[in-house]
Parts: C-alpha cells; structure tokens; sequence
C-alpha cells in the first residue's frame, strides 16, 4: 500500500518515497480496501483484505489487521501487519438450535430461501428469482481450497435436495437426490449437464449420505453411502471436473446445501459438516 501527503486537499501531495508503506503478511496479497480504528487503550489499527496467495480467489478476499504508529522524530508513518497465526475454521452444525447458525449465506439476487431448524434437522425450501434455474444454496464460505463438506438426507419427495459448490446462479456443480436417483450435475454459462448418476432400485430407509471434496488442482469429487457406515461410494463420469469457472471477480464460491424444485416441497438435512484437509 503506498501513501503520499498534503497540507491542503487539493494538493500539491509528496510521495512517499520508501516504497511501499504497508505490506502484507507472507502468503498474502492485494492488500487494501481498509479503514482507520482506534482502540481503547489508544493504539491505531487498519482493518482490510487480502487474498491468500495458495486459495486466491477460491476463498476471495480475507480479512487483515496491521498496526499505525507515529514514531518521534520520523515524518512519516510506520504500519506492520499483524502476523498472527490462527486456526481455520471448520463447520460441524447438527441443527439442534432454535435458529440457523450466522455463518450461512445465499444468493440474495436469485433465491429467496425458506429455512427452519426442528428436532435436529434443517428444512430447506423456497423460491427461485426469475433466471434462475439452477436451484437454491444455503451455503458457507469456505477458508482454504482444499476441504470436504458433507450432509445427510432426512426426507424423500420430488424436490433435489444435495450439496453444491456455487459461484453464481448459472455456475454452479453439486450432487442431488430425487426420487430414488442421485445425480453429479454442473451448471456452467447456464448450460445444464450431468456427469454421472446412480439408480437406487430398493429403499434400505437407511440415511443416504452425501460428500463433495474440493482439492488443491481446483477439481470436485462427489460420494454417496448408505446408513453411515462403510466405505463411501464416488460419482466421477470420465474426466477430472474442473470448477475454474466458479470463482466471480467480487466474491468466492459458497458451498452447502441444496435445493430445487416446487415451493410447497423441501429438502431437510440431519446435519452439515465442513472439513479442511491436509
């Protein structure tokens, strides 16, 4: 981030001419957008964003802190980002609150979602904003590009109900349930395609299970398993599937739950787990 300064608004300003005058923490870049805060004890904080040189904008832009100092005797002043290592998050949410929890988004241009938590499952549900035919995600941001989420499926009828990666409502990649048939779909430049299903010709009644994996080459897998128990069974079709048409110039992907079909239906899920892989 570079500075110059001014005695009057209008100018003429000086450059500073030490180069830049903030730089981000290692594995960070583009950092700025911020503003100036002062906390109780007095010292000067500059709240911005940054992208993560490794997810870039497959996790988009993150939240930095750096400190604002005036030294005596210096005309200029000093800023240091604030290099402190934290955990990534992880999401493991059973719905057993009264309400959803604060970390879940949707596309507020293209859905309006109907959402209630009871007797520890989450029921999906709702509309679809003109030029959207692609569904509903109730989705989370993810903080890395390598993880997992994964949900289970509490109810049969004629709505899909699944897990999806979303970028915008005409790119999207998920895997859906219906009427006994689980599909591995992608949504791209609003084109729909399926890359693989599978037909389940008997009802066990035992939970249907699903997982999404996103890996470091920016490529998807998808797998189902029955009951909770077992190794998990994946749906791939023929090629390594690319979600590099995901990411949007002003925000990254959501991923989470999914839903479409008619209004009067829903889709209720028994829990939601994001998990970040090594």
């Amino acid at each position: 981030m570079r500075v110059a300064r001014s005695k009057n608004f209008a100018g003429p300003y000086e450059k500073y001419n030490g180069g830049e005058l903030l730089r981000p923490s290692a594995g960070w870049k583009c950092i700025g957008h911020g503003t100036f805060v002062q906390s109780a004890s007095g010292v000067y904080y500059f709240l911005s964003h940054a992208y993560n040189e490794v997810s870039d904008i497959y996790t988009g832009r993150q939240g930095m802190l750096s400190t604002l100092s005036w030294p005596k005797g210096k005309d200029w002043p000093v800023m240091n980002a604030v290099a402190t290592e934290l955990p990534v998050p992880e999401i493991h949410d059973d719905f057993n609150g009264k309400t959803p929890g604060l970390y879940w988004r949707y596309d507020l241009h293209k859905s309006i979602p109907v959402v209630r938590q009871e007797n520890g499952n989450l029921i999906l549900s709702g509309n679809m904003i003109a030029g959207n035919t692609t569904g509903i995600l109730y989705g989370v941001r993810p903080y890395t590009a390598h993880y997992s989420i994964s949900t289970t499926v509490t109810n049969d009828n004629d709505a899909v109900k699944g897990l999806s990666f979303y970028g915008t409502f005409d790119n999207a990649i998920g895997i859906g349930y219906r009427n006994n048939v689980l599909t591995f779909w992608r949504v791209k430049a609003g084109v729909t395609d399926n890359i693989d299903s599978v037909v389940f010709t008997t009802n066990t009644g035992a939970p249907l299970e699903l997982k999404m994996e996103m890996l470091p080459d920016k490529t998807a897998r998808a797998f189902y398993r029955q009951g909770g128990v077992g190794s998990w069974n994946e749906l791939k079709g023929s090629e390594n599937i690319s979600v590099d048409f995901l990411p949007q110039w002003d925000r990254a992907p959501r991923v989470g739950l999914f839903f479409k079909g008619d209004a009067t239906q829903d889709a209720s899920f028994g829990r939601f787990d994001l998990v970040n892989l090594k």
